[in-house]
């Protein structure tokens, strides 16, 4: 969320076109009021951050942590090779016999074991071609903006979207659970109806002529 909130800030006030000079204004009191909230966040919770350790302290819990997303991301990998075009089956990384893929992971087998990253699980269970429809239906959300200046609902929109993605790297849960996936496809769907409707505004309409009958002798 910190990357996506930087990214906001970044494109929204760079481009001239996103927001007018008054929104301007309204955005950098809304940065330095987010700001004012961290600062006074980490003071008072900079123990309990210190405690949980990762960029801040990487302590013992966090480094148990790691070793398991890593664990996950080679049974991922080796899922991926074992059927790399249609995958193991949608929901089929949680059910897999670890011990097919290779002896030494017989007795690590865990029913409801995950990836923690969205792209390994799709590939792990889909295959290279589930991948493949994910990277083309994330790319057609963000293609229109090659050449189309963003508006400040579809920038939001699309910084959701992409702090999604982000998060997809190190969690799974917008692909392995309803309502992760539904909390996902729901803001690329609006995301996707936005830019639809700014593009049908901005389309240009051929003029009509009206109708006028000739008169009659």
């Amino acid at each position: 969320w910190i990357f996506g909130t930087i990214i906001f800030f970044s494109i929204g006030l760079t481009k001239k076109t996103t927001f007018s000079p008054a929104m301007k204004k309204k955005i950098l009191t809304l940065g330095a009021f987010l700001l004012t909230v961290v600062a006074v966040s980490l003071v008072f919770l900079s123990t309990y951050l210190i405690d949980r350790g990762g960029i801040i302290n990487y302590n013992a819990l966090s480094m148990a942590s790691d070793q398991g997303r890593l664990f996950y991301y080679r049974i991922a990998y080796l899922l991926i090779l074992y059927s790399p075009f249609i995958g193991v089956g949608f929901n089929g990384f949680s059910l897999f016999p670890y011990g097919i893929l290779n002896s030494e992971l017989k007795e690590l087998s865990q029913a409801g074991g995950l990836s923690h990253n969205i792209y390994l699980q799709i590939a792990a269970e889909t295959g290279i071609i589930g991948l493949t429809f994910l990277i083309l239906f994330i790319v057609s959300l963000f293609k229109p903006y090659i050449k189309k200046r963003f508006t400040p609902l579809s920038l939001t929109l699309g910084i959701i979207f992409i702090t999604m993605l982000l998060i997809g790297l190190a969690d799974h849960y917008w692909i392995a659970y309803t309502s992760g996936r539904l909390m996902f496809f729901l803001f690329g769907g609006l995301f996707a109806a936005c830019t639809a409707a700014e593009m049908g505004h901005e389309r240009p309409t051929n003029a009509t002529v009206p109708f006028s009958s000739p008169h009659r002798k």
